[in-house]
C-alpha cells in the first residue's frame, strides 16, 4: 500500500446499523499494522450465501467495495468424538481497507478484545442483522396439553455482565421488552420470553430478514401461537372459576378439587387420548 492514497468512504445511518449489526454477532474488523486502515470481515457456511448477498447489496448503495470467495472448512464440532472433524462449504466476505473502518475498530474493540461501544443504537435494522448472525429461536412446551411458548435468545457470550445490562436497559428503554441476562457456564446471555416481545421483536425486524433465515421468523406463521386464546379443555364449573379468578396462566385443564368427575378430563384420559391420536 506503499505510495497509495488511502480509502475513505461515507458511513450513513443505515450502513452503521449494519456494521452494528454484524460486529455484535459474527462479524470481526482487521486493522492493518502498518496504516491507519482497516477492513471488515465476515464468514458463514454455504447455506448462509442468501444472507452474503444482502450484505453484499447494502454495502454497494455506500460504494463500499468488497470482494467475496467460497472456500472449503475442516473443523472439530463440540458434540463430535475426539478426533472427530467435519468438511463443510463456507462463504467469506471483506471489504477493501478504509480509514473510517480502522475508527470503527477503535470504537468496537479495547486491548485486541471486543467490547459494545457506548454510542450504540438497538435500531430495528441492527437487531435483524445481530438476531440472524447469533440469534436462536426455541420451541418450549408447557402445561399439561403441552402449550407452545416461543423464546428468543441472543448469544452474546463474548461480552461482560456489565455490557450485557447495558443492551438490556437500551432494549427495555427502546422497545419496553423484558429481557433476561442467563448465566451460561463464565459467559452469559439475553432472552426474551414474554409473549407480545416475542412477537413485536419478530414483527418489528421481519422486513430486514434474509431467506434462508425464515425458520427464525416462523413463529409468524404459527396460528396457534399467533391466536392469543388459550385452548381450555375445562367442565362449566370449573370454566366459570377460571374466568372469575385469577387462575394460573398455564391452567387448562379440571383442578384436582373439581367434583364434577363425569366431565373432567383426568390426565390418565388425556394421556390415552394423545397416545391414539399418535
Amino acid at each position: 500500500m506503499s505510495g497509495k492514497q488511502e480509502k475513505h468512504l461515507k458511513i450513513t445511518p443505515e450502513t452503521q446499523q449494519l456494521i452494528d449489526g454484524l460486529l455484535i454477532s459474527d462479524a470481526y474488523i482487521r486493522p492493518w499494522k502498518k496504516y491507519t486502515t482497516a477492513r471488515l470481515c465476515i464468514g458463514q457456511t454455504i447455506r448462509h450465501k442468501p444472507w452474503i448477498k444482502d450484505i453484499q447489496t447494502q454495502l454497494n448503495k455506500s460504494n463500499i467495495k468488497h470482494l467475496t470467495g467460497e472456500r472449503m472448512q475442516i473443523v472439530h464440532l463440540p458434540q463430535d468424538p475426539i478426533g472427530v472433524k467435519k468438511q463443510f462449504k463456507r462463504i467469506d466476505l471483506g471489504t477493501l481497507l478504509y480509514v473510517e473502518l480502522k475508527e470503527q475498530h477503535n470504537r468496537w474493540y479495547k486491548n485486541k478484545t471486543k467490547i459494545i461501544p457506548k454510542d450504540i443504537e438497538l435500531t430495528p435494522r441492527m437487531i435483524a442483522n445481530w438476531y440472524m448472525g447469533d440469534g436462536s429461536l426455541d420451541i418450549q412446551k408447557v402445561g399439561k396439553l403441552e402449550q407452545k411458548y416461543y423464546r428468543i435468545t441472543l448469544c452474546t457470550e463474548c461480552f461482560t455482565l456489565k455490557e450485557h445490562q447495558q443492551l438490556q436497559l437500551q432494549l427495555n428503554e427502546r422497545y419496553n421488552w423484558k429481557t433476561y441476562i442467563l448465566k451460561f457456564g463464565n459467559t452469559h446471555r439475553l432472552r426474551i420470553t414474554r409473549k407480545k416481545d416475542v412477537m413485536d421483536f419478530l414483527k418489528i425486524t421481519k422486513q430486514y430478514k434474509s431467506k434462508c433465515f425464515n425458520y427464525k421468523w416462523r413463529a409468524l406463521n404459527d396460528k396457534d401461537f399467533m391466536d392469543d386464546k388459550r385452548k381450555i379443555n375445562m367442565c362449566e364449573i370449573c370454566k366459570k372459576k377460571f374466568e372469575t379468578q385469577k387462575f394460573h396462566h398455564q391452567q387448562t385443564v379440571c383442578s384436582k378439587e373439581c367434583k364434577n368427575i363425569k366431565n373432567k378430563l383426568t390426565m390418565r384420559e388425556y394421556r390415552k387420548k394423545k397416545r391414539r391420536k399418535g
